[in-house]
């Protein structure tokens, strides 16, 4: 095993850095790098390193906290082509697009983690879409697929080193353009969750967010709907409404069992021709088996609970190298582990074009978190991070980023606690 995947490691490496790209051509093609017919392709590879020094997202005091080297090739493919119901308008173009990155982890000093060959990490955008033009009409047809194990996505999680799971949602989506100033989305979307495996190192204490953390139980699928329409009503301004619904069930843990529904205005307002403000509030309704959902209160059986939730966010192109927007709200959702999950966030996040090579993309953000479920029970924490990005382009097709990355977990139970600090080297070759 450990022979295959060096081959597999060496054969990217190898076409990261030493592939000789196809020429480009004139037209829509001159995009893409590989033409199979009517079909046009983008093809990437990449390598990444990482470092962390805590892998296992531990506290240090009940479980030691462990460094961890990880190398990860990838693979990425864009292959889209243009049918045409009636070929003399170009309106009726519909794009049929695939987008996928495909890679694995390799773990250096704990080996253990290593999955199976063949047990690919595959990016959240992978997507399959079918985009349909009929008259005032957009529809997108699509289906999104991941497989990912990164535990740090779900910050309910503590002393746990892997979360896989794959994850596969297909819907539709449509456009309505009513007139030049109204229009109106609405569609719905399937979601399954298979989780596939939870990896600790070392002995963990029981804590509520590791008892019970079987992936029987953690298997859901997710039906979703959702309607929103905005209108302009002055030039700077647009106002709307939205509205969405969601049922989620939990074949092995039936209790986690849950619906619900939000629905309330929405406005963008343009203050300057550089700066916007969007604001969205409202109320989220839910009902679920015995779980605790509201903001005050113990668990009790079968509780039905109504919670606002909120956003505002300020965008500005301070001048043409440099924006940023900063986020302030309230939400109210499930976590991938089937918790009711109610957030307080402030967010932070900017993009420095230094000139044509070098860009530089910081984010921070603080977040006041309480979970509740049957599995875990009810338990609040806070998170703390903070992210900068550097990208280089080298030349026309290869360009490298040195990121890092913090985040630091507080929890009611000392056992939830962690900080961990990520490192990764990139480098990345379009052919």
């Amino acid at each position: 095993m450990p022979v295959i995947r060096l081959a597999v490691l060496l054969a990217l490496c190898m076409a990261c850095l030493g592939t000789t790209a196809l020429g480009q051509a004139e037209g829509p093609q001159r995009y893409f790098n590989v033409k199979a017919g009517p079909v046009y392709v983008i093809l990437t590879a990449g390598v990444s390193t990482e470092y962390t020094d805590n892998v296992n997202l531990s506290n240090g005091k009940t479980t030691p906290i462990q460094p961890e080297l990880t190398i990860y090739p990838n693979l990425g493919i864009t292959a889209a082509t243009q049918l045409q119901f009636l070929p003399l308008s170009e309106t009726n173009s519909n794009d049929l697009r695939l987008t996928a990155n495909l890679g694995f982890r390799e773990y250096v000093f704990h080996p253990e983690l290593n999955q199976q060959v063949m047990d690919i990490n595959i990016a959240p955008d992978s997507e399959l879409s079918f985009i349909i033009h009929a008259g005032h009409f957009k529809i997108r047809l699509h289906d999104g697929f991941s497989m990912q194990s990164d535990p740090t996505t779900d910050g309910s999680l503590s002393n746990v080193a892997q979360f896989r799971r794959f994850v596969n949602s297909i819907g539709a989506d449509a456009q309505w353009n009513v007139n030049s100033k109204t229009k109106v989305d609405f569609g719905y979307t399937h979601s399954s969750l298979y989780a596939l495996s939870i990896t600790t190192l070392g002995n963990t204490s029981t804590t509520a967010a590791t008892k019970n953390l079987t992936t029987s139980r953690l298997n859901s699928t997710t039906d979703s709907a959702h309607l929103s329409a905005n209108c302009q009503v002055l030039s700077l301004l647009n106002i709307g409404f939205s509205a969405s619904a969601q049922a989620t069930s939990f074949p092995g843990a039936p209790e986690q069992d849950s619906t619900a529904f939000s629905y309330g205005p929405t406005a963008a307002l343009r203050l300057t021709q550089y700066t916007s403000l969007i604001a969205s509030s409202g109320i989220t309704r839910t009902q679920s088996g015995n779980v605790f959902t509201g903001t005050g209160g113990a668990g009790s059986m079968g509780i039905d609970s109504s919670t606002n939730y909120y956003d505002l966010t300020l965008s500005n192109r301070l001048n043409t190298y440099y924006t940023h927007n900063l986020s302030i709200g309230r939400q109210v959702a499930l976590s991938l582990l089937g918790l009711q999950t109610q957030v307080q966030y402030v967010r932070y996040n900017s993009t420095w074009r230094v000139n044509s090579h070098i860009s530089i993309s910081t984010g921070l953000f603080a977040e006041d978190t309480t979970n509740a479920g049957m599995i875990f029970g009810s338990f609040h924490y806070r998170q703390y991070g903070c992210m900068l990005n550097t990208s280089y382009r080298l030349s026309r097709k290869m360009s490298t980023t040195l990121g890092y990355r913090f985040i630091e977990k507080v929890a009611d139970d000392p056992a939830q606690n962690y900080k961990q600090n990520t490192i990764t080297w990139a480098v990345n070759y379009q052919f």
